[in-house]
Protein backbone atom coordinates (compact mmCIF):
# COMPACT_ATOMS: atom_id res chain seq x y z
CA UNK A 1 0.00 0.00 0.00
CA UNK A 2 1.37 3.40 -1.01
CA UNK A 3 2.08 5.80 1.87
CA UNK A 4 -0.12 8.90 1.98
CA UNK A 5 2.55 10.87 3.90
CA UNK A 6 4.06 13.52 1.67
CA UNK A 7 7.81 13.98 1.53
CA UNK A 8 8.75 17.40 2.95
CA UNK A 9 11.14 19.70 1.08
CA UNK A 10 12.56 22.76 2.87
CA UNK A 11 13.11 25.73 0.57
CA UNK A 12 15.25 28.79 1.32
CA UNK A 13 13.75 32.21 0.53
CA UNK A 14 16.52 34.50 -0.73
CA UNK A 15 18.22 33.57 -4.01
CA UNK A 16 16.05 30.43 -4.23
CA UNK A 17 12.57 31.97 -4.32
CA UNK A 18 13.30 35.71 -4.13
CA UNK A 19 15.98 37.53 -6.16
CA UNK A 20 17.00 39.42 -3.01
CA UNK A 21 20.61 40.26 -3.75
CA UNK A 22 20.11 42.19 -7.00
CA UNK A 23 17.40 44.25 -5.30
CA UNK A 24 19.36 44.88 -2.08
CA UNK A 25 22.49 45.87 -4.04
CA UNK A 26 20.47 48.37 -6.08
CA UNK A 27 19.23 49.91 -2.81
CA UNK A 28 22.72 49.88 -1.29
CA UNK A 29 24.45 51.32 -4.36
CA UNK A 30 21.88 54.10 -4.59
CA UNK A 31 21.79 54.92 -0.87
CA UNK A 32 25.47 54.48 -0.01
CA UNK A 33 27.16 55.28 -3.35
CA UNK A 34 28.69 51.82 -3.71
CA UNK A 35 29.08 50.08 -7.05
CA UNK A 36 28.64 46.36 -6.47
CA UNK A 37 26.91 43.85 -8.72
CA UNK A 38 25.87 40.29 -7.95
CA UNK A 39 29.04 38.96 -9.61
CA UNK A 40 31.13 40.93 -7.07
CA UNK A 41 29.63 39.04 -4.13
CA UNK A 42 32.01 36.31 -2.98
CA UNK A 43 30.89 35.98 0.64
CA UNK A 44 27.85 36.30 2.90
CA UNK A 45 30.02 38.48 5.15
CA UNK A 46 28.86 41.86 3.93
CA UNK A 47 31.24 43.71 6.24
CA UNK A 48 34.07 42.38 4.04
CA UNK A 49 32.29 43.51 0.87
CA UNK A 50 31.29 46.98 2.01
CA UNK A 51 34.23 47.73 4.31
CA UNK A 52 32.03 48.38 7.35
CA UNK A 53 31.53 46.64 10.69
CA UNK A 54 28.88 44.00 11.38
CA UNK A 55 26.72 46.38 13.41
CA UNK A 56 26.52 48.80 10.45
CA UNK A 57 25.73 45.93 8.06
CA UNK A 58 22.79 44.90 10.24
CA UNK A 59 21.64 48.52 10.50
CA UNK A 60 21.62 48.89 6.69
CA UNK A 61 19.76 45.61 6.22
CA UNK A 62 17.20 46.74 8.83
CA UNK A 63 16.87 50.03 6.96
CA UNK A 64 16.14 48.11 3.77
CA UNK A 65 13.50 45.92 5.45
CA UNK A 66 11.94 48.84 7.34
CA UNK A 67 11.31 50.64 4.04
CA UNK A 68 9.27 47.58 2.94
CA UNK A 69 11.50 47.29 -0.13
CA UNK A 70 11.49 43.49 -0.02
CA UNK A 71 7.93 43.59 -1.33
CA UNK A 72 9.35 44.78 -4.67
CA UNK A 73 11.71 41.80 -5.10
CA UNK A 74 10.93 39.62 -8.10
CA UNK A 75 10.95 35.81 -7.92
CA UNK A 76 14.06 33.93 -9.03
CA UNK A 77 13.82 32.75 -12.63
CA UNK A 78 12.02 29.40 -12.77
CA UNK A 79 11.01 29.45 -9.09
CA UNK A 80 7.25 29.75 -9.64
CA UNK A 81 7.25 26.97 -12.22
CA UNK A 82 9.59 24.87 -10.06
CA UNK A 83 7.44 25.18 -6.94
CA UNK A 84 4.31 24.29 -8.92
CA UNK A 85 6.06 21.26 -10.42
CA UNK A 86 7.17 19.99 -7.00
CA UNK A 87 3.63 20.36 -5.68
CA UNK A 88 2.32 18.49 -8.72
CA UNK A 89 4.76 15.68 -7.86
CA UNK A 90 3.16 15.43 -4.42
CA UNK A 91 5.80 17.08 -2.24
CA UNK A 92 4.97 19.22 0.79
CA UNK A 93 6.93 22.50 0.72
CA UNK A 94 7.99 24.59 3.71
CA UNK A 95 10.15 27.72 3.67
CA UNK A 96 13.18 27.76 5.97
CA UNK A 97 14.87 31.17 5.87
CA UNK A 98 17.52 33.04 7.86
CA UNK A 99 15.72 36.35 7.32
CA UNK A 100 15.10 38.44 10.46
CA UNK A 101 11.89 37.20 12.13
CA UNK A 102 11.10 40.82 13.07
CA UNK A 103 10.03 41.28 9.44
CA UNK A 104 8.02 38.06 9.26
CA UNK A 105 4.91 39.96 8.13
CA UNK A 106 6.75 41.29 5.05
CA UNK A 107 8.06 37.84 4.18
CA UNK A 108 4.58 36.33 4.52
CA UNK A 109 3.11 39.14 2.39
CA UNK A 110 5.73 38.61 -0.35
CA UNK A 111 5.25 34.83 -0.36
CA UNK A 112 1.47 35.15 -0.55
CA UNK A 113 1.81 37.60 -3.42
CA UNK A 114 4.06 35.37 -5.55
CA UNK A 115 3.43 31.85 -4.17
CA UNK A 116 -0.14 31.94 -2.82
CA UNK A 117 -1.03 28.85 -0.77
CA UNK A 118 2.05 26.95 -2.01
CA UNK A 119 3.95 26.60 1.29
CA UNK A 120 2.61 24.98 4.45
CA UNK A 121 4.75 27.07 6.78
CA UNK A 122 7.54 29.65 6.94
CA UNK A 123 10.29 29.03 9.52
CA UNK A 124 12.87 31.65 10.57
CA UNK A 125 16.14 29.85 11.28
CA UNK A 126 19.51 30.82 12.74
CA UNK A 127 21.62 33.18 10.65
CA UNK A 128 25.26 31.99 10.87
CA UNK A 129 26.49 35.47 9.93
CA UNK A 130 24.61 37.28 12.70
CA UNK A 131 26.11 36.72 16.16
CA UNK A 132 22.86 37.91 17.77
CA UNK A 133 20.79 35.15 16.15
CA UNK A 134 19.56 32.62 18.72
CA UNK A 135 17.18 30.61 16.54
CA UNK A 136 17.36 26.96 15.53
CA UNK A 137 19.78 26.15 12.71
CA UNK A 138 18.35 25.15 9.34
CA UNK A 139 19.43 21.56 10.03
CA UNK A 140 17.53 21.60 13.34
CA UNK A 141 14.44 23.08 11.66
CA UNK A 142 14.61 20.49 8.88
CA UNK A 143 14.79 17.70 11.45
CA UNK A 144 11.88 19.21 13.36
CA UNK A 145 9.61 19.40 10.31
CA UNK A 146 10.73 16.08 8.85
CA UNK A 147 12.38 17.57 5.76
CA UNK A 148 14.72 15.14 4.01
CA UNK A 149 15.70 17.73 1.39
CA UNK A 150 16.79 21.39 1.55
CA UNK A 151 17.13 23.74 -1.43
CA UNK A 152 19.55 26.54 -0.47
CA UNK A 153 22.44 28.73 -1.61
CA UNK A 154 24.47 28.84 1.63
CA UNK A 155 27.45 26.50 1.83
CA UNK A 156 27.40 26.81 5.64
CA UNK A 157 23.78 25.68 5.89
CA UNK A 158 24.36 23.04 3.20
CA UNK A 159 27.26 21.45 5.08
CA UNK A 160 25.39 21.51 8.40
CA UNK A 161 22.35 19.86 6.84
CA UNK A 162 24.47 17.31 4.94
CA UNK A 163 26.20 16.31 8.19
CA UNK A 164 22.74 15.71 9.64
CA UNK A 165 21.66 13.35 6.85
CA UNK A 166 19.67 15.90 4.84
CA UNK A 167 20.12 16.01 1.06
CA UNK A 168 20.87 19.53 -0.15
CA UNK A 169 20.40 20.99 -3.61
CA UNK A 170 22.90 23.86 -3.55
CA UNK A 171 22.15 26.60 -6.06
CA UNK A 172 25.52 27.53 -7.58
CA UNK A 173 26.67 31.09 -6.81
CA UNK A 174 29.89 33.08 -6.47
CA UNK A 175 29.64 32.85 -2.68
CA UNK A 176 29.34 29.08 -2.38
CA UNK A 177 32.15 27.86 -4.63
CA UNK A 178 33.66 24.78 -3.02
CA UNK A 179 35.07 21.82 -4.92
CA UNK A 180 34.95 19.36 -2.03
CA UNK A 181 31.28 18.72 -1.36
CA UNK A 182 29.87 15.69 0.47
CA UNK A 183 27.89 13.25 -1.68
CA UNK A 184 24.56 14.49 -0.32
CA UNK A 185 25.18 18.10 -1.43
CA UNK A 186 24.23 18.33 -5.08
CA UNK A 187 25.26 21.51 -6.88
CA UNK A 188 22.64 22.80 -9.32
CA UNK A 189 22.51 25.75 -11.71
CA UNK A 190 18.76 26.33 -11.94
CA UNK A 191 15.29 25.31 -10.84
CA UNK A 192 15.06 23.21 -14.00
CA UNK A 193 18.05 21.18 -12.84
CA UNK A 194 16.50 20.73 -9.38
CA UNK A 195 13.40 19.28 -11.02
CA UNK A 196 15.53 16.86 -13.02
CA UNK A 197 16.87 15.44 -9.74
CA UNK A 198 13.53 15.42 -7.92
Amino acid sequence: MKSSIKKVIAVDADEILAAFLDHFLFFHNTRYKTNLGKNDIFSFRMEELFGINEEEVLRRIDEYYAARLILDIVPVEGAIEGVNALLDKGYELQIVTARPPSYKHLTVEWVERHFPKKFNQIHFAFNPFNKNSERLTKAQVCKQIGAEVLIDDSIVNARDCAENGITVYLMHTNWNKDEHLPANIIRVESWMEILEHL
